[in-house]
């Protein structure tokens, strides 16, 4: 019996691949350019100008990349002509010479745009970081030499914001091409979708989403590898010069046939049914935050404590779980758990399981970050005090750590929330799923739909981010 994929299927994950690197590097390409102009906007002296960069962060970076993607696959094409929407899904060519371009389909150009204006608001803060990492001095250095204000920027305070901005650039980078994977729910027949579809035709789960698995950490890889090279070079000194789907609006719904359907978006079938909705993401939030917490503490204590071989085993792992896109990993724990337990296990915990190893795996660096930023002092004045090691750690490296790397913490809890909505791909019926089932049952209000579903994902978030600030600042309070 052939144990490895027969090499159609083999040639459906390479195809995949392609389409997935295509696609990264458009997005990256528009991003980088959007965000730069994002940034600029944002230290912009026009306050009108900054309100409105800022009013753009705000909406794209706290609502979740899938519905965003869904928005623009369903909502833009009922909201556009019936024309260009049929002149979107026509076939089109551009022959030069013996070079054929073909114009993407609908599913790619709405993935393009989706992960575009997500992406943006990550890459323009990252650029509006490196602006303001920029001394002052050198501004009046450049002042100082004559240099008109553009020349000082193109000449001296670009090329530094750029290096400054390079680390943190290359990490969203890796994560357009991980979530490219979100771009299955919309049909585009990327890596995670060609994996998926040759699961089901072979039921070979390693080997197909192995194979995936070992591509897109490949492909992160090679961008890592690209950022230290850049670094170690300059270290030296070294610088160089979407079928067709169109829709029709319906008759405007009256207030009370809404009303059935926000309640069932709200709470699902409950209390006549399972939990759905709104309420189940706040249950996966709550509990998959509470893990990744547990799990990250834990990792970035081994990572700050630990030497040598076990600390590379370490770095490896959380390495291993910060490269594989969300998406794959609910795959692996929703195919792989009940294999290894022997025992059907939810949807549900899959989930929590997966979205806790990478929640903890990028916490448990915020925390080593945190552990190593407090200094030897402290752990020397605690040691004095006659307290253990592990006393120091507890009652003051750890609440200095955690108070420190708070912002970091509250980052990655809101992402969790936006995650949530990956649970969508596996039946798990969170608010996303029901909101794609009401989208498919009524068909004439995409827009409306998705909008609402936005809407209900930034206040989440907005919630979720001041509370937990609250909570953490009251808990780990510096003393007076």
């Amino acid at each position: 019996m052939n144990t490895w994929l027969e090499p159609r299927y083999t040639a459906w994950i390479w195809h995949g691949f392609a389409m997935t690197l295509a696609l990264s590097a458009c997005v990256i390409v528009g991003a980088t350019l959007l965000g730069f102009g994002l940034a600029l906007a944002r230290s912009a002296p026009y306050a009108t100008v900054r309100r409105a960069a800022a009013a753009y962060v705000l909406i794209f970076r706290n609502s979740p990349l899938i519905v965003q993607l869904l928005f623009w696959y369903f909502g833009a094409a009922a909201l556009m002509p019936e024309s260009v929407m049929s002149w979107l899904n026509t076939p089109h060519a551009l022959t030069l010479g013996p070079l054929t371009l073909g114009w993407p389909s609908f599913e790619f150009l709405a993935g393009w745009i989706g992960l575009t204006c997500y992406a943006t608001t990550f890459i323009g803060e990252e650029f509006r970081a490196g602006l303001r990492g920029v001394r002052d001095g050198q501004h009046q250095a450049a002042a100082a030499l004559g240099l008109t204000r553009f020349a000082a920027f193109r000449y001296v305070i670009l090329p530094q914001a750029v290096r400054i901005a390079t680390p943190p650039l290359a990490g969203q980078y890796m994560n357009i091409v991980k979530n490219s994977s979100l771009t299955m729910a919309i049909g585009l027949a990327e890596l995670s979708y060609s994996s998926r579809q040759v699961e089901t035709e072979t039921l070979k789960t390693f080997q197909s989403f192995g194979m995936a698995t070992l591509l897109y950490i490949a492909t992160i890889a090679t961008i890592e590898i690209a950022l230290l090279l850049r670094q170690r070079n300059g270290a030296h000194g070294a610088r160089s010069a979407r079928g067709a789907h169109a829709t029709r609006r319906g008759p405007r719904m009256n207030a009370p046939d809404w009303l059935p359907i926000l309640r069932y978006l709200l709470l699902g079938t409950f209390p006549y049914g399972p939990l759905g909705g709104v309420a189940l993401t706040v249950v996966l939030t709550l509990a998959s935050a509470s893990l990744s917490a547990l799990l990250g503490l834990a990792g970035g204590v081994a990572l700050a404590m630990t030497r040598g071989i076990a600390h590379i085993v370490l770095l490896t792992v959380v390495g291993l779980f910060r490269a594989i896109p969300v998406l794959m990993l609910i795959f692996w724990t929703f195919f792989l758990m009940p294999v290894l337990l022997h025992a059907d296990v939810p949807g549900l915990a899959t989930v929590v399981c997966a979205l806790a190893l990478i929640g903890g795996a990028y916490l448990s660096h915020s925390v080593q970050a945190g552990i190593v930023a407090i200094g030897d002092g402290q752990w020397q004045a605690a040691l004095s005090l006659g307290m253990t090691r592990g006393q120091a750690l507890r009652y003051v490296l750890l609440p200095q750590a955690v108070r420190v790397m708070t912002p970091s913490f509250v980052n990655q809890w809101v992402s969790l929330i936006k995650d949530t909505s990956l649970a969508y791909i596996v039946g798990v019926p969170e608010f996303t799923f029901l909101a794609n089932q009401v989208n498919n049952r009524l068909m004439v209000y995409p827009a409306q739909i998705f909008l609402f579903v936005g809407l209900v994902y930034l206040v989440l978030c907005c919630t979720f981010q001041w509370a937990v600030t609250r909570v953490l600042s009251a808990r780990f309070e510096t003393p007076r």
